[in-house]
């Protein structure tokens, strides 16, 4: 297999080290799943060097881990077969070994664990299962949780029930002071969620989440941004729908500007969400709450076209994916948002910044235009609280004009 795929120069390190024996069955997987020859001689390249290192340091099979592995990335950070890849390389070769049995699967569940990466692969599996939070979510909370073990127990095991309040409140201190309000919010709320994960299942005998200060970001201190009607018509006619990747941005964006949803609610849309028959599209949204929403006209066009002619065949179920071999999913749901700043950047609108949310701040936006209350975009928008819509009250000028006070007099 290696000497069909790999037609350039031989690689340092092919044929040597623990690896060796799976190297062509490596190619052959990395081949089935659609990737490009030069993908697979540079995936290759890296696990040359792998195996180098493996062979060099005495490192058997057996020892072949998530931290044995981000070592080595760290190590090797600036080789040129590295660099590019050191965040897939490590969790691809890891799979692949393990669906063939040659290293072991770790336990996802069990007892209190010492060891600070089985800790972290517990942790995620419960945001995934029990909280029923999406990959993307998942995939901000989980590195925050990881440094605060690295920090706090450095390269000692993690002793968790010697963790004590002022342990979680340094760490925080330190991450959140100087950050911005939303930064520094989002390190809280992931640090709060992991003390509560280690409470729940006695890791602590204490919940150590009261300890973690509070972010000052006061609720409905700064106006949604939001585009006009003409800036989102040419933000779709940026799209060629003359190309597959036209078809599949053009229907990303009808999806968020006139259903209002979330980035990853885009992100792993799956086939079996659409109904064709009944014209509804079901949404699942966060915490897996599941909304069924009417399909739009002009949205059901644009997904037929992006489907039947645009769409990589390969098997996947999810709605979306990408045009580049091996047709993924979107790996986190940042990629829809990146959709959306292209499409800007190609429109030449500026001052925005943000991805997808800003077209659900626009189709809220419209929404006042026309009358509708908070109650009814509270539904459209599925919020689980009216509260988190009382921020499109500050948009609604109508209304704020008729409550505005004459200026008083020259009281000088």
């Amino acid at each position: 297999m290696i000497k069909n795929v790999c037609m350039l120069p031989k690689i340092k390190g092919l044929g040597r080290g623990p690896l060796a024996p799976y190297m062509d069955g490596y190619a052959a997987s990395l081949l089935e799943r659609g990737y490009a020859p030069m993908t697979i001689m540079r995936r290759l390249h890296g696990v040359c060097v792998l195996t180098l290192w493996m062979e060099k340091t005495g490192k058997t099979l057996d020892s072949l881990d998530e931290g044995c592995l981000r070592k080595f990335c760290k190590k090797h950070a600036s080789h040129p077969a590295i660099e590019w890849q050191k965040n897939v390389l490590p969790r691809d070769i890891l799979d692949y070994l393990r669906k063939k049995g040659v290293i072991s699967t770790p336990p996802m569940l069990g007892g209190i664990s010492t060891s600070s990466e089985l800790l972290i692969a517990r942790f995620e599996k419960y945001l995934l299962e029990e909280r029923g939070l999406q990959p993307g979510s998942v995939k901000s909370i989980v590195p925050k949780a990881r440094m605060f073990l690295k920090e706090t127990f450095g390269k000692k095991e993690a002793s968790l029930g010697q963790l004590k309040g002022k342990d979680v409140l340094n760490f925080a201190r330190r991450h959140i002071k100087g950050k911005h309000p939303a930064t520094a919010s989002k390190m809280a709320s992931a640090l709060r969620t992991f003390c509560r994960f280690l409470h729940r299942f006695g890791e602590t005998q204490s919940d150590l989440s009261v300890a973690v200060p509070s972010v000052a970001d006061w609720r409905l201190s700064r106006l949604p941004k939001h585009l006009n009607a003409d800036q989102v018509k040419a933000l779709l006619q940026t799209c060629d729908r003359g190309t597959p990747l036209g078809k599949r941005d053009f229907a990303i964006l009808l999806l968020l500007s006139r259903l209002g949803l979330r980035a990853g609610e885009v992100a792993y849309m799956r086939l079996q969400d659409i109904d064709w028959e009944r014209g509804e599209i079901r949404v699942c949204g966060k915490s897996e709450r599941q909304a069924q929403l009417p399909l739009p006209d002009d949205v059901g066009k644009a997904l037929v076209d992006y489907l039947v002619y645009g769409r990589p065949e390969n098997g996947s179920p999810f709605v979306f994916l990408s045009l580049m071999p091996p047709h993924e999913v979107f790996a986190r749901s940042a990629g829809i948002s990146q959709v959306v700043r292209r499409a800007l950047d190609r429109a030449g609108i500026e001052g925005y910044g943000g991805g997808a949310h800003l077209l659900r701040h626009t189709l809220a936006k419209r929404m006042l235009e026309e009358k509708f209350t908070l109650f009814e975009i509270s539904e459209v928008l599925r919020h689980k609280d009216i509260t988190t819509t009382a921020i499109y009250a500050k948009l609604d000028t109508d209304v704020l004009h008729t409550l505005a006070q004459p200026w008083p007099g020259d009281v000088r």
